[in-house]
């Protein structure tokens, strides 16, 4: 953040100017199926909670995990209302959970970006991803 004297913040980092910012970005939806990714998906959570690109939401699609995948989920989605979680109702294959996954995508979404569970991605991932597009 670029100080001005005093520590007022500048103009460019304001709220309003970040909201307004949001709004005129195309939203992403990044995207984890996962089953069983307790022992990863707090790295995978945060790398997407580190972009520098701000308007995104993420979904995380547990596959009736037996290890705390959704506690940790659930965990996130309480201190972030971009994260949403949904359990499936019954353990389907990994293609099938991949598809399911998508048929939930936001209708306002303009780009996906998949991460599997035992993944993360760079700071600057989303904010490059939709400048290439």
């Amino acid at each position: 953040m670029n100080l001005k004297p005093f520590d007022q913040p500048a103009a460019e980092d304001t709220v309003e100017s970040k909201a307004s910012a949001h709004r005129t970005e195309p939203k992403v939806m990044v995207l984890t199926p996962v089953y069983n990714g307790a022992a990863y998906l707090r790295e995978c959570i945060e790398s997407v909670l580190a972009q520098d690109y701000q308007n995104w939401e993420y979904l995380i699609v547990d596959n009736c995990s037996t290890d705390g995948t959704r506690t940790i989920a659930d965990e996130y989605a309480a201190r972030d209302l971009r994260i949403r979680v949904t359990t499936n109702a019954d353990f389907l294959s990994m293609p099938q959970n991949f598809n399911h996954a998508f048929l939930q995508l936001a209708s306002d979404a303009a780009y996906c970006k998949v991460i599997c569970a035992d993944d993360w991605i760079l700071p600057g991932c989303i904010r490059k991803m939709v400048a290439l597009a």
